[in-house]
């Protein structure tokens, strides 16, 4: 992670933790007072490196200084940060690959107007100013805002502050302070960059419930809206919005399997049903064995689980045979449930910055997968592809689809040749290059429509088209899409005069499904896995099979 950190105050502190947390090497951080000089000089270090990420922190009390009374007028107007703001949204605009990561300010609890309402209240004064940074993260794209008022929330401001620093050296923050900011910036920055888990896996006694369904049965374990057995209530219902928000659910439990499934749909405490699980095993096999069928059924890598059971031997063991599976220590009061699920799970292993409508529909993308692969079942493969009735719809340059494009260059790993992983700001521009063009394909069949499913970036040099990234969501693979997302594209380049086709195939750990790809497709291996063809010839090959989902509709 290469990251630079511009601020108003002495942030020096913060390297050794970032260095700690992330690995950050060297990271560049402006002289103290230089901020605004770092991003109007493009001849500054800020403008000369390499960068990944740009971190902004000011310290409100030094941003404001003595002016209550002139902001008392328009607390929303504050020249200074307005100042600051229009210099950051030229670096932007200078940079738009890199990701700029901006704080929100926090004014000191105590000020002369103590109890005053009104728009001298600091709070007005520093919502005014809030509302500055969110309308600056709303207009510029590689923007993202760092809510630090609620880490102060939630560790206090004795945590965090020690004025004794700020006289010594203008530091404002104890090493706990920085600790906890270098924690929580780099969960942001793996959010930004798409890196999260996929799958929440479950146990259930005394994990959604207290106590033991087959020994204290439906009526004698602890799920209500009363004491104890609220907690783990409100515990399933901090699960039910993750899986809202697009995070698989699996269950993963030693137990009956009958007892089970009529305890989850009879009971009316319970907030989880089995629809909501994506995966279910429940039985009495080794609970690492079921991890891995789990993730076989739902397609996923193992380092895409998170495991949570109560039981300390259990989780030993899962760390032990699939030490991929993240394992999160499970806390021994019930009464704690809610808040730690929230901290050490969500905000660990779960981060977001932005939803896409993938996300939000996720759980009834692998229902669909499921009636596909029971309809398949009784099919053989050629007549299961027709009988699919399967249409892809290519968008091109679309503005509208960066953001879910970003999302497929993080997370697809196995139908993915070149392992170039983008951001939003970066596949916006890369659409906005005078020699680039992005396309994403839809896909929908007689089961659903499952939205964007497939990326390929293609850089125009003279008549060859050179294809950056190809890649296609595992979900839809083994029907033939790949060929007809490839022929599409071709299509169009062909359109725009393009007479011939270069590719590469990087390998990764776990691309080797497409390591065949541009060969079965009839491309002419260069050799170190290049590969070049002429358009049409290429074209031919491709739609030798199933030419009947090869419509080059466009949109």
């Amino acid at each position: 992670m290469k990251l630079a950190v511009l601020s108003n105050i002495n942030l020096d502190p913060l390297k050794l933790q970032l260095h700690r947390q992330m690995g950050a090497v060297d990271p560049y951080f402006c002289a103290y007072g230089q901020h605004l000089l770092e991003l109007l000089n493009k001849q500054s270090g800020l403008y000369q490196r390499d960068l990944d990420a740009v971190f902004v922190h000011l310290d409100a009390e030094e941003l404001l200084k003595d002016d209550f009374f002139r902001l008392a007028s328009n607390p929303g107007e504050n020249p200074d940060l307005a100042d600051f703001l229009a210099a950051l949204r030229g670096f932007c605009e200078e940079r738009p690959t890199v990701n700029v990561i901006i704080s929100s300010l926090a004014l000191p609890p105590f000020s002369f107007a103590s109890h005053l309402a009104g728009p001298l209240a600091p709070s007005a004064i520093e919502a005014g100013m809030n509302e500055m940074l969110r309308a600056f993260a709303r207009n510029v794209s590689n923007v993202f805002l760092w809510d630090f008022q609620r880490l102060l929330r939630l560790h206090g401001r004795a945590f965090f502050y020690d004025d004794k620093y700020w006289y010594l050296g203008r530091i404002k923050y104890t090493q706990n302070g920085f600790k906890a900011m270098a924690e929580d910036l780099d969960g942001l920055l793996r959010a930004v960059r798409g890196i999260s888990r996929k799958v929440l896996v479950l146990d259930l006694d005394n994990t959604l419930w207290g106590g033991v369904l087959g020994e204290d049965g439906p009526e004698g374990v602890k799920l209500s809206e009363d004491g104890i057995g609220k907690a783990y209530r409100d515990f399933q219902k901090c699960v039910k919005a993750l899986k809202a928000i697009g995070v698989l659910l699996a269950l993963n439990s030693k137990n009956d399997e009958d007892a089970v499934r009529e305890f989850l749909e009879k009971s009316p405490m319970m907030v989880l049903k089995s629809t909501d699980f994506a995966a279910q095993r429940v039985n009495w096999k080794n609970k690492a064995d079921n991890l891995r069928e789990i993730a076989k059924e739902l397609n996923v890598g193992l380092d895409s689980l998170v495991f949570v059971d109560d039981s300390p031997a259990e989780r030993a063991l899962v760390r032990q045979c699939v030490g991929e599976v993240a394992v999160p220590d499970f806390p021994a009061d019930a009464a704690l449930l809610k808040s730690w699920f929230l901290g050490e799970v969500v905000y660990r292993y779960f981060p977001r910055v932005k939803l896409t409508e993938a996300d939000l529909n996720k759980t009834g993308q692998y229902e669909r997968n499921q009636k596909r692969r029971e309809w398949g079942s009784r099919l053989k493969l050629e007549d299961f592809i027709a009988s699919l009735e399967i249409r892809l719809v290519l968008r091109k340059n679309d503005p509208q689809t960066a953001a879910r494009i970003a999302q497929l260059t993080q997370k697809t790993n196995q139908f993915n040749l070149n392992n170039r992983r983008c951001t939003e700001a970066e596949v916006t521009h890369y659409m906005a290059g005078e020699t680039g063009a992005v396309y994403g394909v839809e896909y929908e069949d007689k089961f659903g429509h499952e939205g964007l499913i497939g990326v390929c970036m293609v850089r125009r040099e003279g008549e060859c088209g050179r294809i950056d990234n190809f890649l296609l969501s595992c979900r839809v693979l083994g029907r033939g899409v790949e060929n007809g997302f490839l022929s599409l594209v071709l299509l169009d380049l062909q359109t725009a005069g393009l007479t011939r086709v270069s590719a590469q195939y990087i390998v990764s750990s776990k691309n080797s499904v497409a390591r065949n790809f541009y060969s079965n497709c009839g491309m002419r291996a260069l050799g170190e896995g290049s590969f070049e063809m002429e358009i049409e010839p290429l074209i031919q090959n491709l739609r030798a099979t199933h030419a009947d989902i090869y419509e080059p509709t466009e949109r």
